[in-house]
Order: structure tokens, then sequence, then C-alpha cells
């Protein structure tokens, strides 16, 4: 059965019952249908997450989005995109959908088994991997870059689990929602 939820531009929405990830603060649900279905997905924070202060800063950075967040249609920062409301009240919010892994997978010596062929490039014994690898920095650092190029915003939980990475070297940062807010309006 669909959970239908309100979006702050007038939509409705409806999830699925059962998140495909969860966190300390919430969890992430996938849309049903639409044409948002697989593109766009929602977080809805815990209940002891939900505060004004918390919904006034997720409207602020919906507001004051960083000037570049995507590249060819590849969201290399995943930001919030519109509030989500139920039943009037405010339990999170939608964003893009980050495809692929996790970078952490990288920070260990040797691939894990569950990867398909499609990673194998990653592997510490192929031709050109310091150029690869370099390249993934490359583009963390550019994301990075401009995330904080406006002023408004530090990213304060960068880690490897944070960074989704994809087999073409393409990366996403991702639990934006927890960057410092350094506004100056």
């Amino acid at each position: 059965m669909p959970k239908w939820l309100q979006l702050n531009n007038g939509n409705s929405i409806a999830i699925y019952d059962k998140p495909f990830a969860s966190g300390g603060e919430g969890s992430l649900f996938s849309i049903q249908s639409g044409q948002d279905a697989g593109r766009i997905v929602v977080k809805i924070y815990n209940p002891d997450k939900r505060s004004q202060l918390r919904q006034k800063k997720i409207e602020y950075v919906i507001k004051n989005p960083p000037l570049h967040l995507d590249s060819n249609g590849h969201p290399y920062i995943i930001w919030p995109k519109n509030i989500v409301y139920e039943n009037g009240k405010f339990i999170g919010f939608t964003m893009p959908m980050a495809l692929g892994e996790k970078l952490e997978f990288l920070c260990h010596p040797k691939l894990p088994k569950k990867l398909s062929s499609t990673w194998s490039r990653f592997s510490f014994s192929e031709d050109g991997i310091q150029k690869l690898r370099l390249k993934i920095c490359y583009n963390i650092a550019v994301a990075i870059h401009h995330l904080h190029q406006n002023g408004n915003y530090v990213l304060t939980d960068l880690k490897p689990d944070n960074i989704i990475i994809q087999p073409t070297g393409l990366i996403s940062i991702i639990d934006t929602d927890s960057v410092s807010v350094n506004a100056k309006d």
C-alpha cells in the first residue's frame, strides 16, 4: 500500500512502505510511480530528528543551492530538492538518487567479492590504476569546491561512506543535509 506525501511545491508523491536504506537520522524511500520514480528519493527523518530548526535549515538549502550540482545530468552533489510533509507536518525532503557503490570499498587492498566484474578496473593489479584513482580524487575535489564556492556551506561529514562512485569514476557526495550553514543573509 503506497504512502502519500505532500511536497512544498503542491505536488503529492507515493512512496513504498519499506525504506531501501536507513541511518541514524532517518530512512530513504523510493518513489512508487511517476516521472520522478527511479531518479528522486525521499529522506524521512526519524520522529526525534524532526524540528522546526531542521525544517528551516532544509528550506534554506533548497532555496540556496551551490552554484553547480551536476555535470551533464550526473548529480555529483546530492542536494535537497523539495520539503516533504505528511498531514501538513514536516518529515523530510526529496533529493536525486545516487547510483553506484560507497567509495569505502576502494579503501581496502582487495575489492569485495560482491562487486560485479565491471569494478575490476579498480583493482590494484590493473594497469593505470593510479591514474583512475587520481581521477576519482579530482572528481571529489571538484564537487567539494563547488559546494564551498559561494561560502554558504561547510561540508562537515565527508567520509568514504558518504561518497558514491560509479564504475566510470563518476562520484556523488551524499548526506549533504548535514552541511553546516554559514549564511550571510
